[in-house]
């Protein structure tokens, strides 16, 4: 669905996307601190998104500080957020992640445990992985039937072109 401009002119929140759209590989697409800035003299709440469950929000934080953008961890929706939300504090879960998506699951209350029972298993991005971990999260995931996964994207863009 399209919003229209008039539509948008009345929205009292705009949720903007961070890789590719607000950033390219840590460098802002033309001016977007003065667009989000515009926004927000309207009274437009301006969240931003990632589909990366990477970064923390701390790390999200600063990189917004780095292209003019302030912003708090209110501010921001991630995959690793809403995949935690998925789950219950004191769940026990295998994860196949970095930093954000265990930053989210530790605020939820959830149990990061390599062994034992384990009631799901969570996957995000992670850039150090190899047979063993992907046998033993896909294990996991068999074993308790639940897989969540914060992000189908194949590709990531870079100013290389895009990436696994």
């Amino acid at each position: 669905m399209t919003a229209t401009p008039a539509e948008l002119a009345e929205a009292s929140v705009w949720i903007v996307d961070l890789d590719g759209v607000l950033w390219l590989a840590g460098q802002p697409i033309g001016d977007v601190a003065s667009a989000v800035q515009s926004l927000r003299s309207r009274g437009i709440w301006v969240v931003f998104a990632t589909n990366n469950s990477a970064p923390t929000a701390g790390q999200l934080i600063g990189r917004l500080a780095k292209i003019g953008i302030e912003a708090a961890s209110d501010d921001l929706v991630s995959s690793a957020r809403v995949a935690a939300s998925l789950l219950k504090p004191g769940e026990r879960v295998h994860v196949l992640a970095e930093g954000g998506v265990l930053e989210a699951l530790e605020e939820r209350g959830v149990v990061v445990a390599d062994a034992g029972i384990r009631d799901a298993a969570v996957v995000g991005w992670s850039r150090d992985f190899d047979f063993a971990a992907l046998a033993a999260i896909s294990t996991v995931a068999r074993v308790t039937g639940r897989l969540i996964a914060t992000n189908g994207d194949p590709t990531h863009p870079t100013p290389q072109g895009l990436m696994p």
